[in-house]
């Protein structure tokens, strides 16, 4: 997909600029029982977290943009 995406229902929550250590991106939960790695184009993306605007959303949306070097 490209341009700016904004899921339907749901509020800009964080947005900022996110260096990575390696081109993956981890998403786990605080006791990491669910872990999750996800492959990204650059360790340089731009991220935006949507959600229901609660403080501890029942649903997020994770958006990252960059060029894609892959």
């Amino acid at each position: 997909m490209q341009g700016p995406y904004r899921p339907e229902g749901k509020v800009l929550m964080y947005s900022d600029r996110l260096t990575l250590p390696a081109a993956s991106l981890v998403i786990a939960d605080p006791d990491e029982t669910v872990r999750l790695i996800i492959p990204v184009p650059n360790v340089e993306n731009e991220v935006e977290v949507f959600g229901d605007g609660s403080r501890e959303p029942d649903d997020v949306t994770i958006v990252l943009q960059g060029d894609e070097s892959w």
